[in-house]
């Protein structure tokens, strides 16, 4: 077992902690199960099942690295592995979870801060998610918090991050703003588009050569691109 552990840190919750990941498994290959300290449950809800990770409740060793470890130049998965292994290659990790089965694509409009000014700079307004559901030629579902919920005219499944995960497994797309289940989507290496807002494209970058991204003065005419793709 290490004698050092990783902290998952209250204030940057699952987007940062997946980009953490990459460099939690690099650490595994050479120390065996990795220690951390989760700070947000809905984020150990997403490592329960992990062969990778040892959950500890409370400090034991010394604090290694944690998922405030940030920059704004390079894709954080990337910074992390080159400061904490001096190197890169390694893939990022979630419980695998079950896949529901069926037809159909996620949306999800996520934000970890419910402050109107961060909303404004990360969540997607109704009239694109009615464009998106105009444009769907499957049904969509909607995943998230119960916070999101609130934003977001789909119907769906709010409220528990597994069955987030295990719709965004099992889904045909996704379709999501900048947000932490939008890093699980390319984990899973969902088709997925992703409507960026006001926050830095570069640094939020996920791993998933399968992920198109889009700035707002783009979204309509991709999305309609996006969904193109999945017509019959």
């Amino acid at each position: 077992m290490s004698q050092f552990y990783v902290e998952q840190h209250r204030d940057f919750g699952l987007g940062n902690f997946i980009n953490c990941t990459p460099t939690i498994r690099g650490l595994y290959h050479h120390h065996g199960k990795v220690n951390v300290l989760f700070q947000s449950e809905y984020v150990k809800q997403c490592y329960l099942e992990s062969d990778i990770i040892n959950i500890i409740e409370e400090p034991t060793g010394r604090r290694l690295f944690g998922s405030d470890m940030i920059n704004q130049k390079k894709p954080d998965y990337i910074y992390i592995q080159e400061q904490i292994l001096g190197t890169t290659g390694w893939e990022p990790f979630i419980d695998k979870c079950y896949a529901i089965g069926g037809d159909y694509g996620v949306f999800i409009n996520g934000s970890g801060n419910q402050s109107k000014a961060y909303c404004d700079a990360k969540c997607v307004n109704d009239d694109i998610q009615q464009l998106i559901k105009r444009l769907s030629p499957v049904k969509i579902i909607g995943v998230g918090s119960n916070e999101d919920k609130e934003r977001n005219i789909f119907d769906g499944y709010y409220g528990n991050i597994r069955d987030a995960l295990s719709y965004i497994r099992g889904a045909r797309f996704v379709i999501s703003n900048d947000t932490g289940l939008y890093h699980a989507a390319g984990v899973f290496k969902k088709d997925q588009l992703v409507l960026w807002k006001n926050t830095n494209l570069e640094k939020n970058r996920n791993t998933n050569a399968k992920c198109v991204y889009a700035k707002q003065h783009q979204w309509k005419e991709s999305i309609q691109r996006f969904l193109s793709r999945f017509s019959a």
